[in-house]
């Protein structure tokens, strides 16, 4: 028996929302630990990663370790019905077939989705602890928009270390876009935490602008470092503080030089 019960269902709906521009499939491992999602995009640059520890959840049961594989696009189909304010359970009774979300409307009545499984092969991934050279903490909205504005003048951004600063630049036929950020502020909409020199490093403003969507979170972290892929991560919180995380890894653009 496996049962996960929001107080709101904001935080799942919104998670959903924020995975679902970058993934068309996933599998949620459930165990005595929480929740835990990882999938590669279809181009195999980005990855998802989600973990909700039963701190995130009014109720969590369950009785052995299941994988529920379905597909995102009729997962958030029925998400769009669900009102953010109601509660939300996730529910599979030994069923392989399918799971079921239960939920109530302000209009005074209960329901119940079901949602067919689908077959997925997935290897999950070990993903080492990695000490990043540059991180940056945001404003969610801020951040986005820094993304959004430099998607204006092109596909690409460049992040290189300058002058006690990290400097962002995207540029096409049109013009350029270069943000500077100072890297001795340490308060603010967006802070550079840890500045350590590395190579320019370019990454793909689309992916960037998918990544940085999640609605259920004030502020983002952005790791940046030269051997590994970049990661972004929303810090999901609990009653008794962080009870779980959303994690983007996004792989540089090779240059063509």
């Amino acid at each position: 028996m496996f049962e996960a019960t929001f107080e709101k269902a904001e935080l799942f709906c919104d998670v959903i929302n924020a995975i679902a521009p970058l993934v068309t499939e996933i599998s949620m491992r459930a165990s005595a630990k929480g929740i835990e999602v990882q999938q590669m995009d279809s181009a195999h640059v980005a990855l998802v990663e989600l973990a909700l520890m039963p701190g995130c959840f009014a109720h969590y049961r369950c009785d052995h370790s299941l994988e529920m594989a379905m597909n995102v696009r009729d997962l958030q189909r029925i998400v769009k019905m669900i009102p953010k304010t109601s509660e939300l359970t996730l529910k599979n009774y030994e069923n392989p077939k399918k799971a079921e979300l239960e939920f109530h409307f302000d209009c005074g009545y209960d329901a119940i989705a079901s949602l067919m499984l689908i077959n997925l092969d997935q290897e999950v991934l070990g993903i080492p602890e990695t000490d990043y050279s540059i991180r940056i903490d945001a404003e969610r909205a801020t951040f986005h928009q820094l993304f959004a504005n430099l998607g204006t003048n092109g596909d690409t951004s460049k992040f290189e270390v300058e002058d006690g600063g990290l400097v962002v630049t995207a540029k096409g036929e049109g013009g350029s876009f270069v943000a500077r950020l100072d890297g001795s502020k340490r308060e603010g909409a967006v802070v550079v935490t840890r500045l350590n020199p590395i190579p320019p490093l370019e990454f793909s403003l689309k992916y960037l602008n998918k990544m940085t969507t999640a609605s259920f979170c004030e502020r983002v972290l952005f790791d940046i470092n030269a051997e590994t892929p970049a990661r972004i991560t929303f810090v999901i919180d609990g009653e008794e503080g962080p009870s779980g995380a959303l994690r983007f890894y996004l792989a540089p653009k090779v240059s063509d030089e």
